[in-house]
């Protein structure tokens, strides 16, 4: 009887998400409606909402992140020259909408605020309708970012804050923290030149992201049961793909970077297909290496965007489907769940088939524990 009780106490907000979205690449800015049905099966009345605004971390040297930055690891010169080149970057909130009518909200820093005129009841859903406007940044790439032609669109719309046991889960972000997002479904329509590839998450259920066409073009996304959204587009983009089972495995990789050419898509199967085999079954029907900014790589579901071709990187970043994509914990306050099960599942695949890792058992101390240690 506990453990019947225990499982109906439990509970998660469901939220879904419709997006329109339009790149302006002459001023570098994508122009953004978004409703969002968020359904509160929570037990608690809810009198207003949160929701993360990533891009604003970099808007200027005096955000959080920003104070943070320079007193973790610059001195203080490097921040007055670095204020003499930086450009802005963004996530301006136009207008919030409930029922078409104007809702009041506030911005605070990386967080939006948004007042609720009737209360949320339990069980009770509700659709938000935002409209706002992303700008890139253009010199820190740590997650997302653009240069010339390519865009690299992480962490870029507004993003529900989680509400759980321990309430709302609305922090400022920091540059080096991880996210904590509800399971979701997405529908995203892009509107890019028509010259441009598109490596977004989700199965591309227009048909043309791969596909190069004259003036402009509409892609659309569709992905469920996803913990974020991601995709990057550039017209010097080329691509190799393949189809194992029902997973359509797509690898993008940029013209100036052609030695990427086979290196990216059979890393790729080979990741997928140790994954599969260790791991159990692949949850998506995609799967994407991207060629991105980024120097290291980030982890989207059924999306892995490298700044490199190494094998070790593929896998981690597709290593994150398991231990992230799947086993979602809150990576705010306990990133080393998903990044230790991420870099497990790299090691052990050094010692299961390329033996370069030794494992033992060492039971010469009062508690037994085991080693991975280089040869």
């Amino acid at each position: 009887m506990s453990i019947l009780i225990f499982f109906i106490l439990l509970w998660e907000q469901k939220v879904n998400y419709k997006m329109d979205l339009e790149l302006d690449t002459l001023n570098d800015i994508l122009k953004g409606y978004e409703e969002i049905t968020y359904i509160n099966n929570s037990p608690y009345i809810l009198k207003e909402l949160y929701l993360h605004l990533y891009t604003n971390a970099y808007r200027d040297f005096n955000t959080y992140a920003f104070r943070s930055f320079f007193k973790d690891y610059l001195i203080s010169f490097i921040s007055i020259i670095g204020k003499i080149f930086y450009k802005s970057a963004y996530t301006e909130i136009d207008s919030v909408k409930i029922k078409n009518k104007r809702i009041n909200f506030k911005v605070d820093e990386t967080v939006l605020i948004v007042s609720l005129e009737n209360d949320l009841n339990p069980s009770d859903s509700i659709k938000i309708n935002i409209y706002f406007k992303t700008k890139l940044p253009s010199l820190i790439r740590y997650r997302s970012g653009y240069s010339k032609n390519h865009y690299d669109f992480g962490q870029f719309y507004p993003v529900m804050c989680v509400f759980d046991e321990k309430g709302w889960h609305n922090r400022k972000w920091h540059f080096n923290a991880e996210f904590y997002h509800n399971f979701s479904d997405y529908t995203v329509k892009i509107k890019v030149p028509g010259n441009f590839l598109v490596a977004g998450v989700g199965e591309c259920i227009s048909k043309n992201d791969t596909a190069r066409e004259e003036g402009y073009k509409e892609v659309i996304f569709r992905a469920e049961n996803v913990i974020d959204y991601f995709f990057s587009c550039d017209p010097d983009f080329l691509y190799q793909d393949t189809i194992i089972d029902s997973t359509h495995i797509i690898a993008f990789y940029r013209k100036k970077n052609e030695s990427y050419k086979d290196s990216f898509l059979i890393r790729g199967v080979r990741a997928y297909n140790y994954l599969k085999e260790t791991f159990g079954e692949y949850p998506y029907k995609w799967l994407k290496i991207v060629d991105g900014l980024i120097g290291g790589g980030m982890e989207y579901p059924g999306l892995a965007l490298c700044g490199g071709d190494s094998f070790d990187l593929i896998l981690h970043e597709v290593g994150h489907t398991y231990f992230m994509g799947i086993l979602a914990s809150n990576q705010e306050d306990e990133a080393w769940l998903d990044e230790g099960g991420a870099t497990f599942i790299t090691d052990y695949y050094k010692y299961k088939k390329e033996k370069k890792l030794k494992i033992f058992y060492d039971n010469s101390v009062p508690v037994s524990y085991t080693h991975l240690t280089l040869p």
